[in-house]
This record gives structure tokens, sequence and C-alpha cells, in this order.
């Protein structure tokens, strides 16, 4: 199996690019995770902010995985409704 965070070769290649294009500098140990896919990605961090009957924000025009993501963590999704007016 390779590293569930994802291979060294493509946490430094992604280290690289953030430093040659944003001059950011991230430790490709420590905060780069590789998942495979954006809602793999978000129940990863909605495990490590969230509580079961935590009441979460959620723009009434979100990305629809967030509700399921939420839910699966048992978790309250509170709907703020968005307007194009802004």
């Amino acid at each position: 199996y390779t590293n569930a965070c994802g291979t060294q070769s493509l946490r430094s290649a992604i280290e690289s690019h953030y430093f040659n294009n944003y001059k950011i500098d991230v430790n490709p140990n420590a905060t780069v995770i590789v998942t495979t896919g954006s809602s793999a990605g978000f129940a990863l961090l909605f495990a490590a902010l969230f509580n079961p009957n935590d009441h979460v924000a959620l723009a009434s025009s979100s990305y629809p995985c967030y509700r399921n993501v939420l839910l699966m963590f048992s978790c309250i999704p509170v709907y703020i409704p968005v307007s194009s007016r802004f």
C-alpha cells in the first residue's frame, strides 16, 4: 500500500507548485494530504472538526455533498439563505 496521505513524490510536487506559483511554504509531511476526491477530503475535514449533534451553517446553495457528509457524522445542517444581490 502507498502512504494514506499520498506518495512522497506527489506531496513534494504539490509543495513545489505552491512555492513556485504562490510563494507559500508548505511542509509536505505535515500539511499536504492527497485524497481520492473532494468528498473524501470533506469527510476527513468534517470528522476532525465536528461532533455529533453540532449545528453547522451552510449556504442555501452549497455543494450538495456537504449535507450528506454532515449527516453521516450526525451533524445538523443549518441553511443560511443567500441572494445574488450581493
